[in-house]
């Protein structure tokens, strides 16, 4: 299949090897482009522009930070014509922000899908991938093959916005748990209990989550720089999260605490590590 992939990250990066790997042909247009050019050495091809990308492609994988920058990008003047082409939607973003683009989208003549992810830069190169797909069946039947190059098993939720919702609602679980487990480590450590003895009981009761142990290190050795999901991204997110509570009636009370601590973390200039550095925000440190 002939693929664009817009943004090529961490994540964008590691998904663009495992297209190849499937010998997908792959066409990148990266802002920065000296960040893809391992890519070119494997075979993808480096775009000068948005269009020349999205012209040579049937399926436009959108891997950008936030809506902003799907609007400068996506949707800046030079692209004037999506006919025959399937934008899908892989960033995190609101289901408003994303309705909206499916408007723009089809007003371009094109389909548009929402797939947001689950997983790290591991399981993108694996193919080991969650994610959640939203838009017309139809749609979702014709990508399919394409996003099971990185996904087992894709989900069909619903409309445009559905799948936008449940991935606020999973990546609120990401910043809950790494704040509770936060606090929980402080006390444990504060009066010196044995963090092994600590664990093994979390570990056999209804509490434990994986990612507990998968952060462990993290916070046992206060080093926080293999971002797989870097901090001021989580704020982007919990931000997201706080106004979808809003939208419908749920107490931000939670989030907002949770916020706070984030926004403690990026000022003392830890907006580029793991977004686990919440501890030392939440512990004074």
């Amino acid at each position: 299949m002939k693929v664009a992939i817009l943004g090529c990250g961490s994540m964008g990066f590691n998904l663009a090897k495992r297209l190849l790997s499937r010998r997908h042909k792959v066409f990148i247009y990266n802002r920065t482009k000296n960040k893809i050019l391992p890519l070119v050495k494997q075979g993808a091809f480096l775009s000068e522009s948005v269009n020349a990308a999205i012209s040579k492609a049937d399926f436009v994988l959108v891997l950008l930070t936030d809506e902003k920058a799907i609007r400068d990008v996506l949707f800046n003047r030079s692209v004037k014509d999506l006919q025959g082409k399937m934008v899908v939607q892989m960033s995190t973003i609101s289901p408003d922000e994303s309705r909206i683009n499916f408007k723009k989208v089809e007003a371009l003549k094109g389909k548009y899908l929402e797939c947001p992810i689950l997983g790290s830069k591991k399981e993108a190169l694996s193919g080991n991938l969650l994610a959640m797909v939203a838009g017309n069946k139809s749609d979702f039947n014709k990508a399919r093959a394409l996003i099971k190059s990185f996904c087992p098993n894709p989900r069909y939720i619903g409309p445009v916005g559905k799948a936008a919702s449940l991935k606020l609602a999973l990546n609120n679980l990401i910043a809950s748990h790494a704040a509770g487990f936060s606090i929980s480590m402080g006390i444990v450590e504060k009066n010196k209990i044995d963090l092994n003895t600590f664990m093994d009981i979390l570990r056999e009761s209804s509490l434990y989550a994986g990612m507990f142990d998968k952060k462990l290190n993290n916070w046992k050795k206060r080093n926080y720089g293999s971002a797989n999901f870097v901090c001021r991204h989580l704020l982007k997110d919990i931000r997201l999260i706080k106004n979808e509570s809003l939208k419908n009636n749920i107490s931000t009370n939670v989030t907002v605490g949770i916020e706070k601590e984030i926004i403690k973390a990026i000022k003392n200039g830890w907006g580029e590590k793991d977004y686990s550095v919440i501890f030392n925000a939440i512990n004074n440190l």
